[in-house]
């Protein structure tokens, strides 16, 4: 439906066609959409991982480590990626430099997707029995909300079993380690007049103590953004926060197969989408000012409007700066984006190990892995009672004793929402990993120009060249030695990012180039592929 209530008033929507209102304005209100956004889960094997350890196994599998380790020392000198190999899986894993803990000191990924972080040896207790658990995993958000909580830890997991059969490790227990449930939801209207400091202490009814934390971004001279808020200790049992999100991906640049998940389940609409997208690319929250202004040049009737906006736009090319002038035009003319609230429990082994978990399926067959089946088909009962006894948020008046008063209306439709696996857009992960290749590619290329740019300047001086002049003469200055550089660099990258997201070449980019190299002294064409710095091998002779 369209919000008319809330975006009526704009100048655009009541230029616009009934068809067009519909096409850029429609969307899900009031929309909650849950996900478990971070999950950790801890294997122990059962091989003595102690320091004084006499196992052959444990020790081979230290030597192993020592020697890979020792390798990508020696590596990341040169930039390579080391891999590697899981002959059950039949495709590698990277070597990480990422640490967890004191004892987890062995790293492997699968980019995009999960770390396997492994000790080499764990303290043991009194008896010199090992009770730590040598492994742990961590299954990133995009695999998460991309394939569901329950398919990412099977597919993990099958990695770890092939990492232990291949070290000859025998897994004993699985259990979660740390867990994110969270809520995304365009339910609020005003997130900022709503999250204000005096509403938050009004209306929070909750067991996390007294550290709290409260982040307003500045919004012009004269208003701000609510960013984020937190209530309890970030490595205790429980932590909350409840931030905007749609301002961290776009700030951050990244996760954005987030944007493509929001349109889909109708948290955002298609105006929405155009102007975090432009936002996005720039990694800029500000730059939704000019993102609307953009928006209204591109689609508004009243040509003084479009001509204040343009010089806005270039003003703001010019300077860099966000004025008032600019607020007040874009919240006149267009209507203000929706924005996705994050509430976001960050749940601890520390807790959950308490816990009553019942036995709603019959998980036996699993195996050494029945804790985190039985803890997920808990998932209802446990998010219950988080938003239920640990934070929730009541009415702002009423009895005195705030955990007697009813629940908000916002906390009411969380509490609501389904505890499904969010769908993934139909014809799904392909089309996500599309988008997120498209946005990066479009960040890379606005980068690859100005870094031109400033190379021809560098080279030539001030000059008023063709900026296209530019990026052929920094093509032409390549020389043997840039194309070898260039050659390593590229299989190093090919290494580090994901192999699934580029897996195929992105539809609109398979096409034939309208440009041939060609000597200008012979006249023969130059294939790039066999070109190294020129025809004749030095630096600048093609054209």
């Amino acid at each position: 439906m369209v919000d008319t209530q809330r975006i009526g008033k704009s100048v655009l929507f009541q230029e616009m066609n009934e068809d067009n209102r519909s096409y850029w304005f429609e969307c899900k209100t009031k929309k909650f959409l849950h996900n478990i956004d971070t999950f950790y889960y801890s294997v122990k094997l059962q091989e003595d991982f102690t320091v004084e350890s006499q196992d052959k196994n444990v020790l081979a599998f230290r030597r192993a480590v020592e020697r890979l380790q020792l390798q990508q020392a020696k590596k990341q000198f040169t930039g390579k990626v080391m891999q590697l190999f899981v002959p059950g899986i039949g495709d590698y894993l990277n070597l990480s430099n990422l640490k967890f803990s004191k004892y987890y000191n062995f790293c492997l990924e699968l980019p995009d997707m999960f770390d396997i972080i492994m000790a080499t040896m764990v303290p043991g207790n009194e008896d010199e029995i090992s009770v730590t658990s040598e492994i742990i995993v961590q299954i990133r958000s995009e695999m998460l909300w991309l394939h569901g909580v329950t398919d990412a830890f099977e597919k993990s997991y099958e990695w770890v079993r092939a990492l232990c059969d291949m070290y000859h490790l025998t897994i004993q227990e699985v259990k979660e380690n740390r867990t994110d449930f969270c809520w995304h939801s365009n339910y609020l209207e005003d997130p900022n007049r709503f999250f204000t400091k005096e509403n938050m202490d009004a209306m929070r009814c909750t067991r996390l103590g007294k550290r709290t934390m409260y982040i307003y971004n500045d919004r012009g001279s004269s208003d701000s953004d609510f960013s984020y808020y937190s209530r309890g200790e970030r490595g205790g049992k429980t932590f909350l926060r409840i931030y905007n999100k749609t301002m961290e991906v776009v700030q951050q640049g990244y996760k954005a197969f987030f944007l493509k998940t929001w349109l889909f389940h109708g948290l955002i609409n298609r105006y929405d989408f155009d102007i975090y997208e432009r936002a996005y690319l720039k990694q800029s929250w500000d730059y939704v000012t000019i993102g609307r202004l953009n928006f209204y040049v591109q689609h508004g009737t009243n040509e003084l409007y479009r001509n204040e906006c343009i010089k806005l736009i270039k003003q703001h090319e010019e300077s860099g700066s966000y004025t008032d002038a600019m607020i007040a035009l874009a919240d006149q003319l267009t209507p203000p984006v929706n924005m996705i609230i994050n509430v976001e429990y960050q749940l601890t082994r520390k807790a959950s190990k308490s816990y009553k978990i019942l036995p709603i399926k019959d998980n036996t067959g699993t195996g050494e892995a029945k804790r985190i089946y039985d803890f997920l088909d808990n998932h209802r009962l446990i998010v219950d009672y988080l938003t239920d006894s640990v934070f929730r948020m009541v009415e702002k008046t009423g009895d005195s004793n705030k955990s007697r008063r009813p629940n908000c209306g916002f906390w009411i439709a969380l509490r609501r929402t389904k505890l499904v696996d969010a769908a993934p857009v139909p014809n799904g992960l392909k089309m996500q990993r599309i988008y997120k290749r498209q946005l990066s590619a479009e960040k890379m290329k606005k980068a690859v120009i100005h870094k031109v740019v400033t190379y021809g300047l560098y080279m030539k001086g001030l000059n008023n060249d063709s900026p296209v002049s530019d990026a052929m003469e920094a093509i032409l200055r390549l020389n043997d030695n840039d194309i070898k550089e260039a050659k390593r660099y590229k299989e190093i990258r090919a290494k580090q990012l994901n192999k699934e997201m580029l897996s195929e070449v992105m539809p609109e980019e398979n096409y034939d180039h309208n440009f041939l190299l060609v000597d200008k002294f012979t006249g023969e064409y130059v294939d790039p592929d066999d070109w190294l710095g020129g025809v004749d091998g030095s630096a600048g002779k093609v054209s």
